[in-house]
Formats: structure tokens, sequence, C-alpha cells
């Protein structure tokens, strides 16, 4: 066998593989979720949401934008919402099936929920984290109990 069919041969497979040689500029980059806190965020809430952004970048090496929730609706795309129960941008991204959870949530609780902005959408398109805590040392639970479900040990 002459050595150009099999090369060639080689070449088809390793590009159905995905190992082709595309350059990293014209390769898909990933799109980021950003970190949202709330406008009057206690000190506590600040440091929950910081903690998760250095923590994320500890694993993954992706440093997420951080922003103020902003007045109005909540920006498209992926969101990490991190803020106590009884914060407006909590109740705007829970919907009604959740309400309900937050309200039980006790002092020192917290609770880590994935919601879809659009149940029918697939692949799941707009996906929001809820970081919430029943009060501000709650919601600090909650930032680093995601830190340990990244596989941060403390």
């Amino acid at each position: 066998m002459k050595p150009q069919p099999v090369l060639s041969l080689v070449g088809v497979t390793l590009s159905l593989l995905g190992f082709s040689p595309t350059p990293l500029a014209n390769a898909a980059q990933p799109r980021l979720a950003a970190i949202v806190s709330p406008r009057d965020a206690s000190g506590m809430e600040i440091l929950a949401a910081r903690e998760v952004r250095r923590y994320v970048y500890l694993r993954t090496g992706c440093l997420l934008p951080m922003i103020v929730e902003p007045q109005g609706t909540l920006p498209k795309g992926d969101l990490i919402v991190i803020a106590r129960k009884d914060r407006e941008v909590v109740r705007k991204s829970a919907g009604v099936d959740l309400l309900g959870s937050l309200e039980k949530l006790a002092p020192q609780s917290y609770l880590l929920k994935t919601v879809r902005a659009r149940a029918d959408a697939r692949p799941p398109k707009d996906q929001t984290l809820l970081v919430t805590g029943g009060d501000d040392a709650g919601t600090l639970y909650a930032a680093y109990r995601l830190a340990e479900v990244l596989g941060v040990r403390f």
C-alpha cells in the first residue's frame, strides 16, 4: 500500500473524530455565564458573588463577568444569581413554582437550583443558577456549597 492513501485516510478519520486542525481564532468560544448580584447587595452577598467568581476561575480558568441587577428585565444568556431569598432578582429568576420553596428557607439555610428560562427549548437556552440563602449567612453558605460541587475542598 502506498503511503499517500494511508496518510489521507488517517487525516479524514482524525477530522471526523473532531481532531481537525482548526486555528484557535476560528474555534467556537464558549458562552460564559454572568454573575448577577442585587443593586443594594449586603457585604456578605458581595463576598458570596466574589467567592463564586473566584472558585469558578480556579476550577475552569474562565473569569466570569459580574453585573449588578439591571432595572427591568434580566439580561439574556446564562446567569448565576447570587442573593438572599427576599431580593427581587431572585423572585424574577425563580418562577412561580420555586416561590414556595424560597419562602420556606430558614435563616442560615440555602438553595442551589438551576432554572430554565424556556422549558420547551432544546437544547436548554438561557439557564439561571440560583445561589440563594434564607439570610446573608445562608447566601454565603450557598456560595461555598457551590464551590464544593465544583470540586473545591476546604
